[in-house]
């Protein structure tokens, strides 16, 4: 299922390390959604918290109590997880200080391409230590992110907010990331306890990979060095410079 024009065109922004595991592994990784550094992943805003203060139920144990949207918000951030790309046009210099660093890469792709091959993946997941276990069938949902103000939203919109899922939503600091989510919501209890903070669905890299870019920040003997280490994968053809690296004028055309 998804939200997003099956066409348009994503990428992912990674270190060295990272963007190697992805090649030779052919794996890709989907990481518990607490377990990401921001806090107000997942969360609803503010506002929906303080109002569900005064919303009293009484649960199966007959103790009346008002934390149900907490024990919701809980739940939705360790069910579900997630892979997380960005929009490839324009290239992102936020992204690559972020998230590649001066010798990082950024694989290109298109959303339909990742949507049929993680659909297409063996129903076998690999968790940290790299144990193949059964993954029991849950659907890909591939959905853009919206950004707001967690503290302070429009009132009017408070409702509109509260029927969204949280997972879609991420705090306004981050909306230079603009993010396009590839999510499994793994619903039961027993399965995202089996799969802790994340796992990896084997795919195949070079059908996924259209494009790879350099780090602008990177040294000319890098890009050698990558064109040369993915001549083993049949993908050095695929390797270019980033946008953001050169002028785009030719000094000798002016006199």
């Amino acid at each position: 299922m998804t939200d997003v024009e099956e066409n348009l065109k994503i990428s992912r922004y990674l270190d060295l390390t990272k963007f190697l595991d992805f090649v030779e592994f052919n794996r890709l990784y989907f990481r518990q959604v607490d377990k990401y550094d921001d806090v107000l992943e997942g969360c609803f805003p503010k506002q929906i918290y303080e109002l569900a203060k005064g919303i009293t139920v009484t649960g199966a144990d007959g103790i009346p109590h008002n934390n149900g949207i907490i024990e919701q918000t809980k739940f939705r951030r360790k069910s579900n997880y997630v892979s997380c790309w960005t929009l490839s046009n324009p290239e992102n210099m936020g992204m690559w200080n972020v998230y590649g660093g001066k010798n990082g890469l950024a694989i290109q792709t298109r959303v339909s391409i990742l949507q049929s091959e993680l659909e297409a993946a063996p129903s076998k997941y690999t968790d940290e230590t790299h144990t193949l276990m059964r993954l029991e069938p849950i659907k890909l949902k591939v959905s853009s992110i919206r950004y707001i103000n967690h503290s302070n939203v429009d009132p009017d919109n408070l409702k509109l907010e509260l029927i969204k899922n949280p997972i879609l939503l991420k705090n306004i600091g981050y909306s230079y990331e603009n993010e396009i989510r590839f999510i499994y919501d793994t619903v039961t209890p027993t399965l995202h306890q089996r799969l802790g903070d994340g796992f990896c669905l084997n795919v195949d890299a070079n059908k996924i990979i259209e494009k790879i870019l350099v780090s602008p920040a990177a040294d000319e003997w890098f890009f050698e060095l990558i064109k040369s280490v993915l001549s083993k994968y049949d993908l050095d053809n695929r390797v270019f410079w980033s946008d953001l690296r050169f002028p785009h004028y030719n000094e000798a055309d002016f006199q």
